[in-house]
């Protein structure tokens, strides 16, 4: 059994302090069973980060974020130098 919970978003803020664009990843299956990342909660997430002034560069949910093999296949599709000097955020099970 995969449990999974939502993070408090002050905490969210206080780990993007300094960082304004923002890669936002989500789990695909057991966050979206736990309603956790779901269309929803990202959503959501989305719009407290834009409210607070952040820059989403982009967004996606990985069907199988356990699998690094496969997340990794998702990330080469990634625009060239989106990982420099951006913060991510990997929602995904414990």
């Amino acid at each position: 059994m995969i449990v999974t919970t939502k993070k408090d978003f002050e905490e969210i803020k206080a780990a993007l302090k300094g960082y304004n664009n923002i890669i936002l990843l989500h789990c695909g299956t057991c966050s979206v069973t736990a309603q956790t990342a779901d269309e929803k909660s990202v959503q959501d997430l989305i719009e407290k980060l834009k409210n607070i002034g952040k820059n989403l560069l982009h967004v996606q949910e990985f069907k199988e974020p356990c699998d690094y093999r496969l997340d990794l296949q998702d990330i080469r599709k990634f625009p060239k130098g989106a990982f420099r000097n951006n913060a991510i955020r990997l929602q995904r099970a414990k």
